[in-house]
């Protein structure tokens, strides 16, 4: 089954991935304290995310976190549907480190993350420990900016679109 996986790492076709293994040394501390959290409401017949390789099912999915990447590679890969260890929904995540980080214990939201529930706007995450390289896909920075404006909702304008009077403070012509 096709799947895509940002990563920083250079791979091969063909090459195996695995976790990296510094998951939670990424996240700044809100962030290790709720995967600490997820690890103690964790069920038993789940795996522990910091041990896991982490996918996207959906390509769209794959390029907005790869545009919030500095660097990083944009990966086509292939694994066994039945190497699947769980699938849940990214942007639940996301909400609950929001409220970690206001102090709070999502204690139930981790636990609908772990149930494999989805929010109105799912990003879904497949957790399993490896797949195969299929290909690199080939973004430019300029399309990793480009995605990273439409997926956020900026309008990108060009400096043909301002005059000179909308900068006039800066170029000295200021009236003040």
């Amino acid at each position: 089954m096709e799947f895509f996986r940002a990563d920083k790492r250079v791979f091969e076709q063909g090459d195996a991935i695995n976790t990296a293994g510094h998951f939670e040394d990424k996240h700044p501390e809100a962030g290790r304290h709720l995967e600490a959290l997820m690890r103690e409401r964790k069920p038993a017949d789940k795996p522990d995310r910091s041990e896991c390789l982490m996918l996207f099912r959906d390509e769209e999915a794959a390029r907005l976190f790869h545009s919030k990447m500095t660097g990083g590679h944009l990966y086509r890969v292939y694994a066994d549907p039945a190497s699947i260890l769980h699938e849940g929904d990214m942007n639940l995540v996301n909400q609950l480190a929001v409220l970690v980080a206001a102090g709070e214990a999502p204690i139930d939201g981790i636990d609908r993350y772990w149930r494999e529930e989805r929010t109105d706007t799912p990003i879904i995450e497949v957790l399993l420990k490896s797949a195969v390289i299929v290909e690199e896909i080939a973004v430019t920075s300029n399309e990793k900016a480009e995605y990273l404006y439409k997926a956020v909702g900026i309008k990108r304008t060009s400096p043909s679109d301002f005059g000179d009077d909308d900068y006039s403070i800066l170029s000295g012509n200021s009236s003040e």
